[in-house]
């Protein structure tokens, strides 16, 4: 739901995103590189698969908090770009 809501709130940034369990992934309108720069900065581990492709592959012992923190940076990144 949270990728559901970025999507919606950023669509300029965001063309789609897929994924099931904790494997997602969101196909930008930018370089994912970029991306993947900035949340690293702040702490967020993300890996670009592709030139516009973003991976998210959360740990199976990762914490709602964690979750919950790890979007709040991406939305950050997202809001910066």
């Amino acid at each position: 739901k949270r990728l559901e809501h970025l999507a919606k709130k950023y669509p300029d940034h965001i063309l789609s995103y897929r994924g099931m369990g904790l494997m997602w992934g969101m196909e930008l309108r930018m370089e994912a590189g970029e991306v993947v720069q900035r949340a690293l900065k702040k702490g967020l581990l993300l890996n670009a698969v592709q030139p516009r492709v973003l991976r998210i592959t959360p740990p199976l012992i990762i914490k709602k908090r964690e979750i919950v923190e790890g979007f709040e940076i991406l939305e950050e990144v997202l809001k910066e770009l």
